[in-house]
């Protein structure tokens, strides 16, 4: 009985680049979903350290993004798959 072995190397997106898919509705990009704006210069002003939080957790992670939309801003990143696919229960001679 022979088994016949097939080796592979798939790659996606080998180069690892942030492809967007998706932007903000309010602004169109990725990078800021226009939340600062709906607030008053004189807040912005005096409550920065808000803000920071909010972009770290809800902009460079996309959270508010997908709690909001569903889905992800970026497409998959960098996926590499190797190995062996092996064959059986092929016809007997």
């Amino acid at each position: 009985m022979q088994a016949p072995v097939t080796a592979y190397l798939y790659f996606q997106n080998l180069l690892n680049r942030r492809n967007e898919v998706n932007v903000y509705w309010r602004t169109g990009n990725t990078e800021d979903d226009g939340y600062r704006e709906i607030f008053t210069p004189e807040f912005r002003d005096r409550a920065p350290d808000t803000f920071e939080l909010y972009q770290l957790i809800n902009l460079q992670n996309r959270q508010h993004y997908a709690l909001v939309q569903g889905g992800d801003l970026f497409g998959r990143p960098r996926e590499i798959r190797f190995g062996l696919q092996v064959g059986f229960g092929g016809k007997r001679r």
